[in-house]
C-alpha cells in the first residue's frame, strides 16, 4: 500500500484553504481589472489562464465575467474536480504547457498561491513564458503569502510543507520589470486593521494575509490608457507604518497620563494646603481649649459641678433625715400622716401613679413625696 499524494494534498487544501465561496469574494478584487477588456475587447479574444487552478474557483470567476477560461493544474483530483465542473483544464507542468503556447494566446493569467511553491529558476522562467504568451496590454496577477504579515512570514507559512520560501514583493516586482512588463501595481489583498492609533494586535497580525501584484505588458497607448485610473500608485501600509503608529498612540497616551498625573499632583498640593490649614485650626483651638481649662472660671465651673453631682446624691438623705426630725417634734403630724398612708396607700400594690380617688394620677412631686414619707413611716415601724 502506497500512500496517494495527490489525495493527501487534495485533503489538506480542503481543509485549510477554506471554503471555494469565499475564496470567490477574494478573487472579485481583481473584478475592475478584467472589467476594462469587457468594454472594448471583442469576446472571442477573451482568453484566461489560470495556472495552478486547483478547485477552478478563479476559472468560475473567469466563466462569469464572460472569458474562456482554461486551467493548469498537477493534482489528477482537481484536475478531475474541474473538468467535471465543465472546465478546460490540463493536468501537465506550468511550464511545459506555456512553452507549448503561441505568443499573445491569453489576455489575462494568473498565478495564485503557486509561486511560494516553485524554486527560483523555474519561477523566473515560467514568468518569462507568461509575458510572452500574453496578448498586448495583457495582465498578470500574481498573489502569495504576504510575509511582513508577522504571525503569516514566522508561522503559519509553514503550515503547508510544500511551501519552499517566503516571495518578497520587491523581488516580483524586479523579475517583472526585468522580463518586460510595462507597469505594476501591488495590493494588500485582504484589506488591513489599521485604526489609529495602532495596537500592538496590528503591528504583529494587522497587515494584510496575501499580496497582490497585477502586471501589465505594453501595448497600444489606447489600450494601456484604459487601464490608467487602477495602476495610479497607492502607498501601502507597512510594518514599519504600524509600528510608527503604535509609539505615536503610546507617546499620546503618554502626555495624556502625564498631562492627569500634573493635574493630579495639582489637585494633591491644593488638598494638602488646605489639610495644613485645618491643623493649624485645630492646633489653636486646642491652645484655646488649654487655656480655657487652666483658667479660674473654668476650675470654678468644676467645682460647681461636683456640688451639684455631691447634692443631687445625698438630697433625699437630708429630706427624709429635715421630714423626721420635723414630725418628730409634732406628734399629731405624725400620727395624721401615718393614718393617712395606712388609708389611701396601704394594699395598693405599687400603688404610686394611683389617687386616694382613683381618678387622677399622681404628679411627680406628689409621687417623690409619698416615696419620702413611706421611707420614713416604715423606718419607724
Amino acid at each position: 500500500m502506497s500512500i496517494n499524494w495527490d489525495d493527501f494534498y487534495f485533503k489538506f487544501e480542503e481543509k485549510f484553504r477554506g471554503p471555494s465561496d469565499e475564496i470567490k469574494k477574494r478573487l472579485s478584487f481583481y473584478k475592475p481589472f478584467l472589467e476594462v477588456f469587457l468594454s472594448y475587447k471583442p469576446k472571442d479574444e477573451l482568453k484566461a489562464l489560470d495556472i495552478g487552478c486547483g478547485r477552478g474557483e478563479f476559472l468560475e470567476f473567469y466563466k462569469e465575467l464572460g472569458f474562456e477560461a482554461t486551467g493548469v493544474e498537477s493534482n489528477k483530483i482537481l484536475v478531475e474536480l474541474c473538468k467535471n465542473k465543465g472546465f478546460q483544464v490540463f493536468h501537465e507542468d506550468a511550464l511545459t504547457f506555456l512553452k507549448k503556447q503561441e505568443d499573445s494566446a491569453f489576455t489575462v493569467i494568473s498565478l495564485i498561491h503557486v509561486a511560494e511553491h516553485l524554486e527560483f529558476k523555474y519561477f523566473v522562467e515560467l514568468f518569462f513564458h507568461i509575458h510572452r504568451t500574453l496578448q498586448p496590454a495583457g495582465l498578470f496577477i500574481i498573489e502569495f503569502p504576504n510575509a511582513e504579515n508577522f504571525s503569516l512570514g514566522s508561522f503559519n507559512f509553514w503550515l503547508d510543507p510544500t511551501h519552499l520560501r517566503p516571495l518578497h514583493p520587491e523581488f516580483v516586482c524586479f523579475t517583472g520589470e526585468y522580463l518586460g512588463f510595462k507597469r505594476h501595481k501591488t495590493f494588500h489583498t485582504l484589506g488591513i486593521s489599521h485604526k489609529s492609533p495602532a495596537t500592538l494586535r496590528d503591528v504583529l497580525f494587522g497587515l494584510s494575509l496575501d499580496i497582490g501584484i497585477i502586471f501589465q505588458k505594453d501595448g497600444p497607448s489606447e489600450e494601456l490608457a484604459r487601464f490608467d485610473n487602477l495602476f495610479q500608485k497607492e502607498n501601502l501600509p507597512t510594518t514599519y507604518d504600524l509600528a510608527t503608529n503604535f509609539d505615536e498612540g503610546l507617546n499620546s497616551q503618554f502626555h495624556q497620563i502625564n498631562h492627569q498625573f500634573h493635574q493630579i499632583n495639582h489637585q494633591l498640593g491644593l488638598f494638602a494646603s488646605e489639610i495644613n490649614q485645618i491643623k493649624n485650626s485645630l492646633q489653636s483651638l486646642e491652645g484655646q481649649l488649654l487655656a480655657l481649662i487652666k483658667s479660674k472660671p473654668w476650675r470654678f465651673y468644676q467645682f460647681l459641678g461636683r456640688q451639684k453631682r455631691k447634692l443631687t446624691k445625698d438630697l433625699p438623705h437630708i429630706l427624709t433625715f429635715k421630714l423626721k426630725e420635723f414630725l418628730r417634734k409634732r406628734p399629731f403630724l405624725y400620727h395624721l400622716a401615718k393614718k393617712l398612708y395606712f388609708r389611701f396607700f396601704s394594699n395598693r400594690g405599687s400603688g404610686l401613679n394611683i389617687s386616694p380617688s382613683g381618678k387622677k394620677p399622681l404628679t411627680q412631686k406628689e409621687e417623690k413625696l409619698y416615696k419620702l414619707l413611706k421611707s420614713y413611716l416604715s423606718q419607724e415601724d
